[in-house]
């Protein structure tokens, strides 16, 4: 790839200076001279000044399109032929990556975003004999065992918790976890005062501003279903590129890592009360056609939705034109 690289460099006028492993031009964001190299295998690009501040780096195409000022598809098609297309990667790193000869005075230091992990000895898998509870729980939530088993869920006994993975090319990185009983507020005599229950529990350590759960989903797919929660994005099967930001907030990093994946369209499938962060994401997609995946009345999210349901609702999304405004009526959605 780097004969493609340099020749893209070259035919739309941008100078750079080499080292043994990268080619190094001044950053089209902060503008500072020499700070963004690419590798000159192709696998990678990186600023070093705003690269971890703003996410800026991962795979060469968005630096390409940035400095010259051509669109994705051409570029795409020049760096990886035109029915081409690389795995997802689930966030963005430079975690092994060594670009040769930078300028350490002023090189930033970049933190890996997230660390392997393994299965706690008590996270079963959902064929498991001791799963079963886990097994009728994602059934009673509409999620059949054949899909769950796809995800790689796992169920803790001890817990009494669903585990959803966050993981990439098979390997761990961290999950949340779902009461399947016992989730409901309680009086408790010794506080004296009504408990409400941690419905969810993230694992310890686990970054998940930059990660997307199911971002294996997106390998392959011109689009992404982006979701809340695991289960709206498990209703979302049936659709392909269904993933969660595990919150009502989308990162930076997490937008970032969408733009690096490949896609093409952007289904926005985040709870109708969410209206302001929709809104927000849609304008950090300028560019992508965005279309609007809120559940119509009386549901309230796409987790309460059958798969079938949701894939209609895929079907014949309308788009959300930039000059639109998005609103939320909760008397609508029965919220």
């Amino acid at each position: 790839m780097e004969a493609e690289i340099r020749a893209l460099l070259q035919e739309n006028g941008v100078s750079f200076k080499t080292n043994s492993k990268s080619f190094i031009v001044g950053c089209p964001r902060c503008r500072k001279p020499d700070k963004l190299y690419i590798y000159r295998a192709g696998s990678r690009f990186t600023c070093f000044v705003c690269g971890e501040l703003e996410g800026f780096r991962g795979k060469p195409e968005y630096a390409l399109v940035e400095l010259c000022g051509i669109p994705m598809k051409e570029i795409r098609d020049r760096l990886y032929g035109k029915s081409a297309s690389a795995p997802t990667e689930l966030f963005l790193t430079l975690e092994g990556f060594d670009f040769g000869n930078e300028d350490e005075e002023d090189y930033i230091e970049v933190e890996p975003a997230l660390k392997q992990v393994d299965w706690p000895f008590d996270f079963y898998p959902l064929d498991h004999k001791f799963s079963e509870k886990g097994v009728k729980y994602l059934e009673s939530r509409g999620i059949p065992l054949s899909v769950a088993m796809e995800y790689g869920i796992r169920y803790c006994p001890p817990k009494l918790s669903v585990a959803f993975p966050v993981q990439s090319q098979g390997v761990l990185y961290g999950w949340q976890t779902r009461l399947v009983e016992g989730d409901q507020p309680f009086w408790s005599d010794s506080m004296k005062k009504v408990v409400k229950p941690l419905k969810t529990i993230t694992s310890k350590d686990f970054k998940k501003e930059r990660a997307l759960m199911f971002a294996d989903r997106l390998n392959g797919s011109r689009h992404v279903v982006l979701t809340e929660g695991p289960f709206d994005s498990l209703k979302a099967h049936l659709c392909g590129g269904n993933v969660a930001a595990m919150g009502k907030a989308v990162s930076k990093f997490q937008i970032e890592i969408l733009k690096n994946s490949g896609i093409e369209k952007v289904y926005m499938g985040l709870d109708p009360d969410a209206y302001l962060e929709i809104d927000r994401v849609r304008k950090e997609f300028y560019g992508f056609p965005v279309y609007d995946l809120r559940p119509p009345a009386p549901y309230k999210d796409l987790g309460e939705m059958p798969l079938e349901a949701v894939k209609y609702l895929f079907d014949n999304a309308p788009i959300l034109h930039p000059t639109q405004v998005v609103i939320y009526l909760k008397n609508h959605f029965g919220a």
